[in-house]
């Protein structure tokens, strides 16, 4: 792993068998590599594919490059994987300037609240955590994200949610999402197989 790297995140499906669940468990897809640049208010994501593994195009992601700009409470995401370009090179640059197919801005009180835009045709999206308990300090990082309205006022249409599955393993997360989510609801306000 690259000396630089802050912290790598990892997405794997379950196995599909003729477009079924198939018990022969996960597979790794991707990951996102995580970068906090020393001496700057930038943080950045970077797609990187699994050698040899072929993703459909409803699993790989849209989004390749991410840069969040903290002290602005800002970020910036492109279709562009700078596979080649280190993370100091690239943000020596305005993120603005190189990467700019989804932009938007977050806030952090009361509730976690992003406003998504897209590039031309432009279109917003507003997400915001359902409940307060977004920031976790020593707990489980379990939240809800749903869409919401301008005002921030949330919406029944859910989009992410994620659990703790095994305990003493905080770094790992069962995440949901809408198009996992079964119309079923077993105690949790989604229910996926992940």
């Amino acid at each position: 792993m690259d000396p630089n790297i802050s912290s790598t995140i990892s997405f794997a499906f379950q196995s599909q068998l003729e477009g079924r669940p198939s018990s022969s468990g996960k597979e790794h897809k991707y990951d996102y590599d995580f970068w906090h640049l020393a001496n700057t208010n930038i943080s950045l994501l970077k797609y990187r594919p699994v050698e040899n593994i072929a993703l459909s195009h409803e699993l790989e992601p849209s989004i390749k490059t991410l840069f969040l700009q903290t002290n602005y409470s800002k970020f910036f995401g492109c279709s562009k994987n700078f596979s080649d370009t280190s993370p100091r090179d690239l943000t020596a640059s305005n993120p603005e300037e190189i990467c700019s197919d989804v932009s938007g801005t977050y806030t952090e009180g009361p509730f976690l609240f992003f406003n998504f835009s897209t590039a031309p045709p432009s279109n917003n999206t507003y997400l915001r955590t359902q409940a307060l308990e977004y920031a976790f300090g020593d707990g489980s990082p379990a939240f809800v994200l749903r869409y919401a309205n301008p005002d921030g006022s949330i919406t029944d249409k859910f989009l992410l949610g994620s659990a703790i599955t095994q305990r003493n393993h905080h770094n790992v997360l069962k995440v949901c999402s809408f198009k996992a989510a079964s119309a079923e609801t077993l105690g949790w306000p989604f229910s996926c197989h992940i």
